[in-house]
């Protein structure tokens, strides 16, 4: 049987409020990330007839993009601590606290044979079993759980390391803007065509990390736009663990796979 609706809200309080957090940070980025906070600069060729657009000057990110981003890994991990703890109280019938208690993560299989038992002791061995199928550790179908906690143990002794990198998109170029409406008009025939104003699409090739002097896009003459605009986006710089991987795009897989966990839990009835 499923916890009362108040019971689990209160279990995920630390994955809601690192999912609060990730929208805090979205607006310190967004406040952060305005006009001149990079400088796109362009070069012609006249023999190849081609623009290329680099990368002149960019601004360092502040230390409060990271302090944030440590804030929403720190309740992410907790967040699978509490559901650890709540797993051994419903499991030995003592409400704690059990200082030993915490989910267990390793950085391979064999090392989370040898952590686990001391983590997770009291649990019902069917809690057990859920755990170890999400194989939360390097290597497993959980790797990405790795991930997050060596991310939370850096950020514990110092910033995490942050980065431009990657262009996550540019303007729109007309020969795409022809090829999208094209496509569109013969999957869809006698619907309005969307408006493509202002629209992004993917660059087809990406850069990390990105750093002054760093070639954007080249085009030819026959595709220039009169605003020609680029968004970059913020990744982790974090060598060996999650480097290139985009800020934005990790934290909300982090609060999606964790809530995944915690309804499934709940549904199979592991939490009471």
């Amino acid at each position: 049987m499923p916890l009362s609706s108040q019971d689990f809200r209160r279990l995920r309080s630390k994955l809601e409020r690192a999912k609060e957090q990730i929208n805090e940070l979205k607006t310190e980025w967004d406040g952060f990330f305005q006009p001149g906070t990079y400088i796109v600069q362009f070069k012609d060729d006249p023999n190849t007839r081609e623009r290329t657009y680099y990368l002149d000057s960019v601004t360092e990110i502040p230390d409060s993009i990271p302090l944030i981003i440590g804030d929403v890994i720190q309740n992410l991990r907790s967040s699978l601590d509490h559901l650890a703890h709540h797993l051994v109280c419903v499991g030995n019938g003592d409400p704690g606290p059990h200082t030993h208690v915490y989910f267990p993560i390793a950085k391979d299989s064999t090392e989370y044979k040898t952590m686990r038992d001391r983590r997770i002791k009291g649990m019902r061995q069917d809690a057990i079993d859920a755990i170890d199928a999400i194989e939360p550790y390097g290597g497993g179908a959980g790797d990405f759980l790795w991930q997050l906690h060596q991310l939370n143990i850096i950020d514990k002794h110092r910033l995490l390391l942050t980065v431009y990198a990657n262009l996550s998109g540019h303007s729109i170029l007309p020969s795409q803007r022809q090829r999208i409406t094209k496509n569109f008009l013969g999957s869809s025939p006698g619907r309005k065509v969307p408006s493509l104003v202002g629209a992004f699409i993917p660059p087809p090739v990406k850069r990390f990390p990105l750093k002054a002097g760093d070639i954007l896009l080249t085009i030819p003459e026959s595709e220039l736009e009169e605003n020609m605009n680029f968004l970059l986006e913020i990744a982790f710089g974090e060598p060996k663990i999650v480097e290139g991987k985009p800020v934005f795009e990790l934290l909300h897989q982090a609060a999606t796979v964790i809530g995944g966990i915690m309804l499934n839990f709940d549904q199979a009835g592991l939490l009471q």
